[in-house]
């Protein structure tokens, strides 16, 4: 147990024993900084200023009265220098407690007294004040002068140590120092030896006085806790004198013995001490009033350091330290109370009231109280922790410390805390202060609170604001990120998405992969006016991944799975494994997926399971979706209900796993679980998350989630476009207004809330193509071929292949403006070399007939054989037959053949009839017969000319004499279809029947 005798004589020096780095305070300052202050104190002595000699409480008070009472000038003096060292703060508490404010009241009351008295009360005071702020430092330096001037050696060699610091090399200003330290010296001042050492380029010369100065730092040492300490330091670094570790542990006890803190904190470089020898000279400098081996001996209980202090012992030396109002102390009793480490119970109110008294605290700085936060905030297995720490941050801020604003801010963003109006408007008043001085930082999170709606009414515009000033104003990485992202959430014009991609660019260029990623990704997908990609989008992928963003691995990982194709699916996993062995979890979660995909249940659970250990709660997602199957059980909709649940608490508050769950939960063969799901995606979505609000919608449209409304869908839609987004109202509209559920379908109401989409999106492509559409076809109301060309026309201005398309048919035909030919070939090149291949398909058969343009079959040819590179199946059959008929490229009847049978293999009917009608004009019976096998495929696959061309060729061709009634099937199903020679014929066979 710490010893708590505090009437116990002060222990013998031997008696204190070695303190080491373990005890946790701050490092000692080198001697050459230890001098001026150490050596100081020790020469207060010869001025009737010395260290309170060790003593009782009640003798230490009852000096204090005897020298309240005296009426000797020289009395408040020696009161002055008790209080000023400080006082022992009660009978059971042995800590002393400096009192600055009494001592320099003392002091000033007696200045102007003559002699000895006043010239003491002008060292001692100015030695008070020289560390003060700058109109207290011009008053010590006038009182150390005229104390100096009167002969006092402490006061001399502190005005020397000022104009040193001071003078930046000014000769006149060291000349004058070095007259002072001569009148320290002859005063016999440690210090003052020290400092004509450092005046002198002479190294013998310097070594003299350093000597000089040891001798009568010695003499010192054993009354002047200082001293004491400045000569261990000296004996420990070797400075001046040779190095001698068992000297410095001798007068680094008697500084503890004394009551110096500073020598608490120092490492004494040495194996001898054994943790029960620390733990005793701990206790020993607490006994000697020392608040430092106090905080010392705590904190190694706190930080479950090596030294045997027990639980009572840090409960008792906590208590002592929280008596002084200590805020380290209130700090780790807050930390202890909110875990409830023993001796200690679990208390969340006790440990916020102990914050309280740090917050009342005049010690408490700015940084410390960041400090604070922190330690709180992160406190494992105390949930209260964040709601705390956000008090502590706003104290920082208000005390001056614009990171304390940035923290609460991040705390109120990541719903880590609920706080009070109050506290809310605390946060963004001081948020919006700090980020108005410029922080960038405070800017970014301004943008992203009024991105998210978060105490403030979303505002897409006012974030975009707060983005774009924090790019002026530092050119970071994280406001181009935010600033772009906001952007492309929106963006469907190829200039708003160029736009995002630059910003995302030089975010990589200040050092983000996770831009680098994002452009990847946008180059892997497409969006709005911009082609995939895949080449540029993996080489920019595996980029980001390189420098260091291991998502990217997961994230091209994912794409390759999408595609379906084998060797992608190899790829794939070789990435996953790849992250997965590299700490990022969700490469284990992606393994998990492709197992599953491929059937490999066994290998996708063992992947799940170690994610989920892991502490993933999208691999718990997944695992619910495993443990599920096709046709659940009973026992496993409970397995992977219990799951879902598991992952609620384990996402916390991530709004993507968070929407993965709610995914799960709206398709639950549970329904009891759908209404959660609901509940989830309603609170992603009114926070202005636009695949929540997608998702939202499409479950009241189809009943996904256990209702279908067609009134919640609107209410939802219109929501989320006072969110900012809008493809919910057009997913909502399109539905609306051709969905072929009867209960939804509402074309008026459909094309209204496309209209406000349009409104607050006015470039969205979607928006004006699909609108656009509605009034060509009259859906939704009257029919306006003008309007719905003015929309197309927006919208291919901004970017959007099939607008361009639309406008270029709108052109070619005279629909909605007037017929321009030349037009409609601008835009079908437009569209075509951003890589359209109806487009190309389009601009092809322009240059065939001459429309807009002069005829030109070579070119013709070029854009059908571009298309069908492209993979357009018509292309490839206008290729097949130009190769034959060498129209427009040289003669190649093998190549086109090879076409026709691709386009044919694609289900081109009108290539397979191609093939039919090419190998019929050969005279050998093996072309016959690839003849027929192509015209019965094209007959089979729907042509009513292929089936009445195999019937008249299977009445006539006595090579198919067998098949009369099958021709007439194949007749009979071509009239149905419509063909009028198949009709005719069949009257006519139907007549000789019935004339015969």
């Amino acid at each position: 147990m710490l010893r708590t005798d505090t009437r116990r004589p002060l222990l013998s020096a031997s008696r204190i024993a070695l303190i080491t780095a373990l005890a946790f305070a701050a490092p000692a300052a080198t001697l050459v900084d230890a001098w001026t202050g150490f050596a100081h104190a020790a020469g207060a002595i010869e001025a009737g200023l010395a260290e309170p000699a060790a003593r009782s409480f009640e003798d230490e008070q009852r000096r204090i009265a005897e020298l309240e009472r005296s009426t000797d000038p020289g009395a408040k003096v020696q009161l002055a220098a008790l209080l000023k060292s400080g006082t022992q703060v009660s009978a059971t508490n042995p800590l002393r407690v400096p009192r600055r404010a009494e001592a320099v009241e003392l002091l000033r009351s007696v200045l102007d007294v003559p002699g000895e008295v006043g010239v003491s009360a002008a060292e001692a005071l100015g030695s008070l004040l020289i560390a003060g702020g700058e109109a207290e430092r011009t008053e010590a330096v006038a009182l150390l002068r005229r104390a100096a001037d009167a002969g006092d050696g402490g006061a001399a060699v502190r005005l020397a140590d000022h104009l040193m610091a001071t003078s930046a090399g000014d000769p006149k200003a060291v000349e004058e120092a070095r007259g002072y330290y001569a009148v320290g010296l002859s005063n016999k001042e440690p210090a003052a030896a020290q400092g004509l050492a450092r005046l002198t380029d002479d190294p013998a010369e310097a070594a003299s006085w350093r000597a000089q100065g040891l001798m009568l730092l010695r003499l010192r040492a054993e009354h002047s806790g200082a001293a004491a300490f400045a000569l261990a330091e000296a004996y420990r670094t070797g400075f001046g004198v040779e190095p001698d570790l068992d000297q410095a542990r001798r007068y680094y006890r008697v500084a503890m013995a004394l009551g110096y803190d500073p020598a608490v904190g120092v490492y004494l470089n040495s194996g001898n001490a054994t943790p029960e020898e620390i733990v005793d000279g701990l206790q020993s400098a607490i006994l000697a009033g020392s608040d430092q081996a106090a905080l010392a001996f705590v904190r190694n209980f706190m930080n479950g350091g090596n030294l045997p202090v027990s639980g009572d012992d840090a409960a008792f030396a906590l208590r002592i330290l929280r008596d002084i109002g200590n805020p380290d102390a209130a700090s780790i009793e807050a930390r202890l109370r909110l875990v409830g480490r023993p001796p200690f119970t679990r208390d969340p109110a006790a440990a916020a009231a102990a914050v309280a008294d740090i917050l009342r605290s005049p010690d408490a700085a700015p940084a410390r109280l960041l400090a604070y936060a922190r330690q709180i905030r992160d406190m494992p297995g105390a949930p209260e922790g964040p709601a705390i720490a956000l008090g502590l941050y706003l104290a920082a801020a208000e005390r001056g410390e614009t990171m304390g604003a940035v923290h609460a801010a991040e705390l109120v963003l990541q719903r880590g805390v609920d706080p009070s109006p109050e506290d809310r408007k605390r946060t963004f008043d001081l948020l919006a202060e700090a980020g108005d001085a410029g922080d960038t930082r405070a800017l970014v999170l301004l943008g992203d609170l009024h991105r998210d709606g978060i105490g403030v009414p979303r505002d897409v515009a006012t974030a975009k604001d707060f983005y774009g000033r924090a790019v002026e104003t530092a050119g970071d990485a994280t406001a181009y990120e935010r600033l772009a992202g906001l952007i492309l959430d929106t963006a469907y014009a190829a200039p708003e998405i160029q736009r995002a991609i630059d910003l995302y660019a030089q975010a990589a260029d200040a050092g983000s992969a996770g831009a680098t990623a994002a452009i990847g990704r946008i180059y892997l997908t497409g969006r709005g006016a911009f082609a995939p990609d895949r080449t540029e989008g993996e080489r920019l992928m595996l980029a980001a991944a390189d420098a260091g963003y291991l998502a990217a691995l997961v994230q091209l990982g994912d794409f390759l799975t999408a595609t379906g194709n084998p060797d992608d699916l190899a790829r794939a996993e070789q990435l996953y494994t790849e992250a997965a062995a590299a700490g990022e979890q969700e490469g284990t979660v992606g393994l998990g997926k492709l197992y599953a995909a491929r059937g490999e249940t066994d290998r996708a659970r063992a992947a799940f399971e170690k994610a989920a250990n892991d502490g993933s709660a999208a691999a718990l997602v997944a695992m619910a979706s495993l443990t599920l199957g096709p046709t659940p059980k009973p026992e496993a909709i409970a397995e992977a209900r219990d799951m879902l649940e598991r992952a609620q608490v384990a996402a916390a508050d991530d709004p993507k796993v968070l929407l993965a769950i709610a995914r799960g939960a709206v398709t639950f063969p549970d329904p009891e679980m759908r209404p959660a799901g609901l509940t989830i995606l309603i609170t992603l979505a009114r926070r202005g998350m636009s695949e929540a609000a997608r998702d939202l919608v499409e479950s009241y449209l189809t009943g996904s989630g256990g209702m279908k409304s067609k009134s919640e869908a609107v209410r939802w839609a219109e929501e989320a476009i006072a969110n900012g987004t809008v493809e919910p109202a057009i997913r909502v509209g399109e539905a609306l207004l051709d969905g072929k559920d009867l209960e939804i379908k509402d074309p008026v109401l459909g094309r209204q809330l496309l209209e406000r989409a349009l409104a607050a999106a006015p470039d969205n492509i979607k928006a004006l193509t699909r609108l656009g559409a509605a009034y060509a076809s009259g859906a939704g109301g009257e029919d306006d071929v003008e309007k719905a060309f003015a929309l197309f026309l927006r919208a291919a201005n901004a970017g959007s292949i099939n607008a361009e398309i639309r406008v270029a048919n709108a052109y070619l035909n005279g629909v909605g403006t007037a017929r321009d030919p030349v037009a409609a070939y601008e835009w079908y090149v437009r569209a075509a070399e951003a890589g359209s291949r109806d487009a190309m398909v389009d601009l092809a058969r322009m240059y065939a007939s001459g429309a807009g343009s002069s005829i030109d079959a070579e070119q013709s040819f070029v854009w059908f054989y571009r298309a069908a590179e492209a993979g357009s199946v018509e292309a490839m059959q206008e290729v097949g037959k130009a190769l034959i008929a060498g129209y427009g490229t040289s003669r190649n009847e093998a190549e086109g053949t090879r076409w026709l049978v691709t386009a044919a293999d694609g289900g081109s009917v009108g290539a397979m009839y191609d093939l039919f009608s090419f190998y019929n004009l050969q005279d050998e019976p093996a072309a016959f017969e690839q003849a027929m096998l192509w015209l019965r495929k094209a007959a089979e696959n729907g042509s009513a000319s292929a089936m009445f061309r195999l019937a008249v060729i299977m009445r006539s061709d006595d090579r198919f004499a067998g098949d009369r009634a099958e021709a007439v099937g194949w007749l009979q199903k071509s009239a149905a279809a419509g063909h009028k020679s198949s009709q005719r014929l069949l009257q006519s066979l139907a007549t000789e029947k019935s004339s015969g």
